[in-house]
């Protein structure tokens, strides 16, 4: 008898212990236009990656890395289907449909990461279904409107040719559908975001990080930074000299908000970090 109460108090003592264990954060990392769910492995610690549900990793010199264990990705529709455009809506309904579905399939805490036309989808998505579980936003170079990249392009022309562009380019993109630029008015002010875009970006102007960043702050968000970087081509940003400055910034980010994280990157981020709110 008495070994049978012993057992209960242990139990109950214990029970309390188990039931509070924290799920994991995992990051799940979103695609751009041009690339596909293998992309995650340059960001992800030690190359590693589930991709489209395939463990996936890749052999680089290095260890650089600005998302923490576990990662996970998937593939935009456009990635397997042929005409593409056919398939693309330029981060409205088919990419935050396919997001939702991955979110869906992921439960428990987690990190959104996009690059381009991912990262102003992850922002669109956040504006309908933000949940608690959404811990963090990282944005690398997300276009405000997709607009704001045809008249970067077109120029001078832009007026005289933009219906063209929107019916020939992307069909499917709806010029009156959800935008990050108007999306950003219902994200929650909880939620930590971090913008990243450098200001040699040949395909989607730094102006378009900016104008989100300035909106962001002019809705009363306090928990949005923009880290501009001085170098880097659209989408390789990994690879340009500024490559350590946006690693060191993104891990004294996941710091400051309680997320895994390397403690002597983020310590050597923190000064980036609070140039980057202070802009």
């Amino acid at each position: 008898m008495k070994r049978f109460l012993s057992l209960i108090l242990i139990f109950f003592w214990s029970w309390p212990l188990v039931s509070v264990q924290k799920s994991p954060i995992s990051t799940l990392f979103v695609h751009g236009l041009g690339s596909n769910s293998t992309q995650a492995l340059f960001y992800a610690e030690d190359h590693t990656a589930m991709c489209s549900n395939v463990h996936c990793s890749i052999n680089r010199p290095t260890n650089w890395h600005i998302l923490k264990k576990p990662v996970y990705s998937f593939d935009f529709p456009h990635v397997h289907n042929k005409p593409h455009k056919q398939y693309v809506s330029l981060a409205q309904d088919i990419e935050i449909a396919a997001l939702k579905e991955a979110c869906d399939a992921l439960p428990g805490p987690k990190i959104l990461m996009g690059v381009s036309m991912g990262a102003s989808t992850i922002i669109n998505y956040a504006s309908l279904y933000y949940t608690p579980d959404i811990k963090a936003l990282i944005a690398e170079t997300p276009f405000d409107e997709v607009e704001s990249i045809l008249k970067s392009i077109l120029g001078f022309t832009y007026e005289g040719l933009k219906n063209l562009a929107h019916s020939w380019i992307y069909p499917l993109y709806n010029p009156n559908g959800i935008k990050p630029l108007f999306a950003i008015q219902k994200l929650s002010k909880e939620l930590p975001i971090l913008l990243v875009h450098a200001s040699t970006d040949e395909l989607i102007p730094l102006q378009c990080s900016r104008h989100l960043y300035y909106h962001l702050r002019q809705n009363g968000h306090q928990h949005v930074y923009l880290l501009e970087l001085s170098s880097g081509k659209h989408a390789n940003y990994i690879f340009a000299k500024d490559a350590q400055k946006y690693q060191e910034t993104v891990h004294a980010f996941y710091k400051k908000y309680k997320l895994p994280h390397d403690e002597v990157l983020a310590q050597l981020g923190e000064k980036h970090l609070a140039e980057a709110h202070a802009w």
